[in-house]
């Protein structure tokens, strides 16, 4: 803390700026929590009101933070206004105060004092707008830093189906083990940031456990096939009640693990089995197994156990995403285990009667070359699906924007077969409203995906609401054409 300066004599350039206070505080409305406070260039306290009013009386000494003492001189320094919020001793007690501090000039435009306004918040508003502004910035950093790992997967994906050479082909795949890291360790970092923080939007509905089983078997099978591990799983007509996408993350987290720790020449299984009125979904593997003394900690963050398996070590935040998660849905996790004998993880969710619908909502035939129209205001992730789409013997019109995009329809002649948008544009559009204006000037329900990086609720039940298929960011090159092919109703031209 320092010592504010008592008040000098200041002559002419006082007297200006008294008439300056005046004004200020003459136009200015008092309020309870709120005040205003005037000072000269070598910071002496001209008048205060409000809440700062002893800060104007003379001879009341003003123990300030240095930080606020820091700012006014800033303002002095350069003529340009701050903005803080900090912890000040009022006559009320100490409150975080949010101030604004801005500089006052003399007719010849010298900074001759500054003029600062503010509003003492409760703790708990604090608290709150702070929580608020964590979100938001959460939300972006969740979209922004997978964003990158979305382009490179699908350009590594190309790179595959090109190189021949056998040590480029390594050279290759050892850059691909890198990328999958990278992406999934910034998604653990995210996912757990996200549920630690209470950011993570859930959105429940029915999930049908034989197509999430599926998309498992097919998407990760490769994974396993690298590792020497075998796959497989056991049908289910199940559903529970779910959020389709967290249930999906929680189970690709359960699998990865269990492929690391089967080893080459071990085996996992999928399956499901009912639990009074709910569904046990369970990932049973071959590997080493988990102490009795392992088996609560493993679900600690950051805890990795020594015989980690094959493959590469991740962050050990699988287990934890699992567990918050399954807590954030409200779901229970079972682990059965014994050292040299294999684990059994478990994720018990409520039954449901209705199946869930499967993601294709087209099932009419069209040209042996499908037209793709694709908007993503991310060019470097635009190139990489216009390249992947090209590849898989598609005709692609592409835009950055909804205005490039019906651009470039409106020269081709002809309403797409399928839209792929991102859910935020340029411009304050929306990949909703684009698939509106599309099928409208068309006249014809046509099949739309949204690929997006935000998952709120809201932008799923709009999806929805939309007859919009939806897939979150980053997406991998196999479940991609596998969507494109359901929402097109036929398998693409070329494999």
């Amino acid at each position: 803390m320092q010592k504010s300066p008592s008040r000098p004599d200041d002559g002419t350039q006082g007297a200006y700026l008294e008439e300056r206070v005046q004004a200020a505080l003459a136009a200015a409305q008092q309020i309870g929590r709120s005040g205003d406070f005037v000072q000269g260039a070598d910071l002496a306290y001209r008048a205060g009101r409000g809440i700062f009013k002893e800060w104007g009386q003379e001879g009341v000494p003003v123990d300030l933070p240095a930080d606020l003492i820091n700012a006014q001189r800033a303002v002095l320094a350069d003529g340009q206004a701050r903005h803080l919020t900090i912890p000040l001793p009022l006559s009320t007690g100490p409150c975080p105060v949010e101030i604004s501090l801005a500089p006052v000039r003399d007719d010849q435009g010298r900074i001759a004092g500054l003029v600062g306004h503010g509003i003492c918040r409760d703790k708990e508003q604090v608290l709150e707008e702070a929580a608020r502004d964590h979100a938001r910035l959460f939300a972006k950093a969740n979209h922004d830093l997978r964003q990158p790992f979305q382009a490179m997967r699908l350009f590594m994906h190309l790179l595959e189906t090109r190189i021949t050479d056998p040590k480029q082909a390594e050279l290759l795949a050892r850059l691909g083990d890198a990328v999958e890291a990278g992406a999934q360790q910034v998604g653990a970092l995210l996912d757990l940031s996200g549920l630690k923080a209470g950011t993570t939007r859930i959105s429940i509905g029915a999930v049908s456990v034989g197509n999430l089983l599926d998309r498992m078997i097919e998407e990760l099978g490769p994974e396993a096939e690298a590792a020497g591990v075998t796959l497989r799983r056991v049908g289910s007509s199940a559903s529970v009640r779910s959020d389709a996408m967290m249930l999906d993350r929680l189970l690709r987290q359960l699998i990865g693990n269990a492929i690391r720790h089967a080893g080459r020449g071990g085996r996992v299984l999928l399956g499901a089995r009912r639990r009074g009125d709910g569904l046990a979904i369970q990932v049973l593997d071959t590997g080493p197994g988990i102490a009795p003394e392992d088996q609560n900690r493993i679900f600690e963050e950051f805890i990795q156990l020594e015989d980690a398996g094959q493959g590469r070590r991740g962050l050990g935040l699988g287990l934890a995403i699992v567990r918050r998660g399954a807590e954030a849905l409200g779901h229970k996790v079972g682990l059965v285990s014994t050292a040299g004998q294999g684990s059994q993880f478990e994720l018990v969710a409520p039954l449901v009667e209705i199946p869930a619908p499967r993601l294709s909502t087209a099932t009419a035939k069209g040209p042996a070359i499908p037209t793709i129209a694709v908007v993503e205001d991310d060019r470097l992730q635009l190139a990489a699906l216009e390249a992947m789409l090209e590849d898989w013997g598609c005709t692609v019109h592409c835009g950055g924007n909804g205005g490039e995009l019906e651009a470039a329809l409106t020269e081709s002649g002809r309403p797409p077969d399928l839209l792929i948008t991102d859910f935020h544009l340029p411009q304050g559009d929306s990949g909703l409203a684009l698939a509106g204006r599309i099928r409208a000037r068309h006249g014809q329900a046509i099949p739309a995906l949204l690929l997006t990086g935000d998952l709120h609720p809201d932008v799923q039940r709009a999806a929805k609401a939309a007859d919009m298929a939806l897939l979150a960011k980053p997406v991998s090159p196999v479940r991609l054409r596998r969507a494109l092919e359901q929402l097109l109703g036929r398998p693409l031209p070329r494999s």
